[in-house]
């Protein structure tokens, strides 16, 4: 086996290059943080073009868009000055593995709902009309028939947003503690890979 996959620890000083644990702190935290924004994002989506007048339907999608341009050292500048001291009253030290998923999912989120948005916009108009002339709730215009025609496009908003949490870099390394540890508990302090 690789040397870096089984070494013990991550002390390069003494020649051990131990990065499981790294590579686990990523693995879960992206993961974590995919499963936080998902629902959020799509919520977010459904919303936009299910429930709102179109008015307040392109302010939500303004809101979104400027929010998914938001550089990641901002989101990572409030989680370390207001997340972070939150976390540290409930439990310290406050940097930890469930910080980084928070800021990590709240980077997300408008990745997620943008690429639902568009989505939920493909899927052909003659299809909702059927559906509303059939005299199908709104619910069930979403769950039932939107969101099986959509499913393509929403998926590929979680894949990107997955690719986005792997590599995310300066934001986690300002919340999530800078421990190469193992993510034992959601307030372990970790290192992800990109560090």
């Amino acid at each position: 086996m690789l040397p870096f996959l089984t070494d013990a620890s991550w002390h390069p000083l003494s020649g051990k290059f131990g990065m499981m644990p790294m590579i686990a702190a990523t693995v879960v935290a992206s993961i974590l943080a995919v499963l936080v924004a998902t629902p959020v994002g799509l919520a977010l989506a459904i919303v936009e073009q299910f429930y709102l007048g179109p008015r307040a339907a392109a302010m939500l999608r303004r809101t979104v868009e400027v929010l998914s341009g938001l550089p990641s050292v901002v989101v990572g500048l409030w989680g370390l000055a207001v997340l972070v001291p939150l976390l540290a009253q409930w439990q310290p030290p406050g940097t930890s593995l469930i910080a980084a998923t928070i800021v990590l999912a709240l980077m997300l989120v408008p990745t997620i709902a943008l690429f639902a948005s568009i989505a939920f916009e493909r899927v052909d108009q003659n299809v909702r009309r059927a559906a509303a002339a059939i005299a199908l709730g709104r619910s069930a215009l979403v769950l039932e028939v939107s969101m099986p025609l959509a499913a393509r496009g929403i998926a590929a908003g979680v894949v990107l947003a997955l690719a986005r949490a792997v590599g995310e870099t300066m934001m986690v390394l300002m919340v999530a503690g800078n421990v190469p540890g193992w993510p034992t508990h959601l307030f372990a302090p970790v290192r992800t890979l990109t560090a």
